[in-house]
């Protein structure tokens, strides 16, 4: 599917790369030779890193489906540097993106996880609960911001900030 085609250049503007969702291709931009191929599963939803950032770039990216996966790449040779896999879709890794200067986070209606986009070293593994008189209960998470080594996580009206690699509340 034409719509479904995306492309990206590469930060120094020596590649450009190609995705579809069956194929995701790197070629040269002097002379659009093919650099690498990688076969794209489309009954899975990947995210991938290519050079520690994000193939969606914003800064938020909206969407109500969630990442199977996490794969890096080197943007070079497409090799695969490191790989989250999720063990299900009651487990998945939510599907919004926050990226800044190395750090991914990822949230969705309940979860938050955080990431080193360098090395995939889990920094945050967390669901959003309060108590309700004497029971305990999901919070539906409206936001996530990243300030340094802190996550902001905003829901329900109420802004908690947790320590990235300790989860601590700060």
């Amino acid at each position: 599917y034409a719509s479904n085609v995306v492309v990206r250049a590469s930060a120094d503007g020596r590649a450009l790369f190609f995705r579809n969702l069956h194929t995701l291709v790197r070629l040269d931009a002097a002379g659009g030779k093919e650099a690498w191929r990688r076969k794209l599963d489309p009954e899975r939803h990947v995210l991938f890193l290519i050079d520690g950032k994000p193939w969606k770039t914003e800064i938020v990216q909206a969407g109500d489906f969630t990442y199977d996966e996490i794969v890096a790449l080197d943007a070079a040779s497409g090799k695969e540097l490191w790989k989250v896999t999720t063990p299900g879709k009651e487990q998945s890794l939510p599907g919004h993106v926050v990226w800044q200067k190395g750090k991914l986070v990822l949230f969705g209606d309940f979860r938050v996880y955080a990431y080193e986009a360098a090395t995939g070293k889990p920094l945050l593994a967390m669901e959003n609960r309060f108590a309700v008189g004497a029971r305990d209960a999901k919070t539906k998470i409206d936001s996530v911001s990243l300030l340094g080594d802190v996550v902001v996580v905003a829901a329900s009206g109420v802004r908690t900030a947790y320590e990235l690699g300790s989860a601590k509340k700060v």
